[in-house]
């Protein structure tokens, strides 16, 4: 559909309001993991270049696939890396 920004911004929000709401109330999500994802897709936007958010994107997703995989201590094993691995960059 042709919009104009300021218009498909507003519509790309409600509509993510509409559907996280659907997903909620038909049981295929939780609200906190709506919450948080509102929260991810929000970072993304924030980030100041497009190639710090694909890093982010690769972070998180070793986060979920060890977090999966291990539960909680894969969770805070895989957060110990990334933190290593993001102090190590700037060092």
């Amino acid at each position: 559909m042709h919009t104009p920004n300021t218009l498909s911004t507003s519509l790309g929000i409600i509509g993510g309001l509409v559907l996280g709401d659907l997903a909620i109330k038909a049981g295929w999500f939780v609200t906190e993991c709506v919450l948080c994802m509102a929260a991810v897709g929000i970072g993304m936007f924030a980030t100041p270049s497009i190639e710090f958010a694909m890093g982010i994107r690769i972070f998180r997703l070793f986060l979920l696939i060890a977090t999966g995989i291990f539960g909680l201590w894969g969770f805070l094993i895989a957060n110990i890396i990334v933190m290593a691995i993001i102090l190590k960059t700037y060092t």
